[in-house]
């Protein structure tokens, strides 16, 4: 069985032959050979090189399961960027030299789509998908967005239309606009690195890192609410433990009474023994009833 090759991209001038290999056995991937690029006259690394495998399935589960990963070793991290050697052997036509090609930019992609998915994605729809790329920052994490590129501008037109807001690839719909570039396809067809960007793309970028922007911004915004409320209730649970506290205190103290105990039977007892002593007094005294009083000293006839 004939062995295929994949093409590997944005590399460092420190990754050689020998650190690619490592690199790739260190992921499970074991190679037939690896050969790195270098510009003619100067020997500098090109920056991409073809690894070749042992068979088209092989290179197949090595191109879906690898593209998008960080390479092991990396510093700042890179992240595998994977194509097929010959762009057209997945499903895809072989343009030839020279053959122009027509991209669309692809936005709100989840960090978990890769190169090799957003490709796949529109390849299988698409016969003239000639590449896709997902944009990453300089930690190699992606920046919600990429561009599919295309041989076929009436397919680039059609997908335009039928991909937009499709679910699939991530877990939000795609949004897609036209990138309003075209590039020309390198010799043997591979992939081919675009540098230059219109104002409609940069437009484009602007927009959705003002969407990421916010969108920290919004997250930042709930995380300090959060902060708040988590301090309020903290501080109303340790005022709540003070009063209970003081609670306790305040029933654990015995309370005394300023005024001195009343026996009420003792006074009931002294005032009904004086009441009867001043009966006893009143009765024993020389003083009658009024009525003998009166009668004793009414005046006689004779006086009269």
């Amino acid at each position: 069985m004939p062995s295929i090759s994949l093409w590997m991209g944005d590399l460092e001038p420190y990754m050689d032959e020998p650190f690619i290999q490592q690199a790739l056995a260190a992921v499970g991937e074991t190679v037939v050979s690896v050969r790195l690029i270098r510009q003619k006259g100067t020997n500098v690394p090109a920056g991409y090189c073809f690894v070749e495998f042992s068979s088209e399935q092989q290179a197949t589960t090595a191109l879906s399961r690898l593209s998008g990963i960080p390479i092991p070793g990396t510093q700042p991290m890179k992240r595998f960027r994977l194509n097929w050697a010959n762009s057209g052997a997945v499903g895809g036509a072989s343009a030839p030299p020279g053959a122009p090609e027509f991209s669309i930019f692809v936005g709100d992609l989840t960090p978990d789509v890769t190169d090799y998915q957003l490709h796949d994605f529109f390849a299988r729809r698409y016969t003239s998908v000639r590449g896709a790329k997902v944009i990453i920052d300089t930690s190699g994490h992606s920046k919600g967005y990429g561009f599919v590129r295309f041989s076929s501008e009436d397919e680039m037109k059609r997908a335009l239309v039928e991909m937009q807001g499709v679910a699939g690839c991530g877990s939000k719909a795609l949004r897609l606009s036209p990138s309003n570039r075209s590039s020309t396809g390198g010799a043997g067809g591979k992939p081919v690195s675009i540098q230059a960007v219109n104002p409609i793309e940069k437009y484009q970028q602007a927009l959705e890192q003002h969407k990421q922007l916010m969108d920290c911004v919004q997250q930042y915004q709930q995380y300090q609410q959060s902060l708040i409320m988590a301090s309020w209730q903290t501080y109303q649970q340790q005022q709540l433990k003070v009063v209970e506290q003081d609670v306790e205190v305040v029933e654990e103290e015995a309370v005394e009474d300023p005024c001195d105990p009343v026996d009420v039977d003792a006074m009931n007892k002294e005032t009904i023994a004086a009441y009867n002593s001043w009966i006893e007094d009143l009765c024993s005294s020389s003083f009658g009833p009024l009525e003998h009083t009166v009668h004793a000293f009414t005046p006689s006839r004779e006086l009269s």
